[in-house]
């Protein structure tokens, strides 16, 4: 992961940082999933620093929000469903890379 993003070290699974992000999750979706979708995440999360939408100059709030719209598209690609309060809601830099499969640099055996 780049430099400019620093996640909290006390986060270890992944239901623990769908919870601390506030990303609506159902249980069973994440069931043979979780390696797929942090891997997917880490691929974003090393995307938006590349792609600039993270900066030095960019504020908690604007990377918490990057990093929050990092992991629902990883959950959204393994199989999760968005919900209503996070269908259309992504900003206009996630039609760029966030936009982006991840499959081509994922090794693992997802149905997606």
């Amino acid at each position: 992961m780049g430099k400019l993003i620093k996640l909290p070290s006390e986060l270890v699974e992944v239901e623990q940082y769908l919870d601390y992000y506030g990303v609506p999750y159902d249980t069973e979706k994440l069931e043979g999933k979780r390696i797929p979708l942090m891997l997917r995440f880490r691929f974003y999360l090393e995307a938006v620093e590349l792609e600039g939408v993270v900066t030095e100059e960019s504020s908690e709030e604007q990377i918490h929000f990057a990093v929050k719209t990092c992991l629902e598209k990883s959950y959204t690609d393994v199989g999760g469903r968005r919900t209503a309060a996070t269908a259309g809601l992504a900003p206009a830099w996630a039609e760029g890379c966030i936009t982006t499969s991840a499959c081509a640099s994922c090794k693992a055996a997802c149905s997606s």
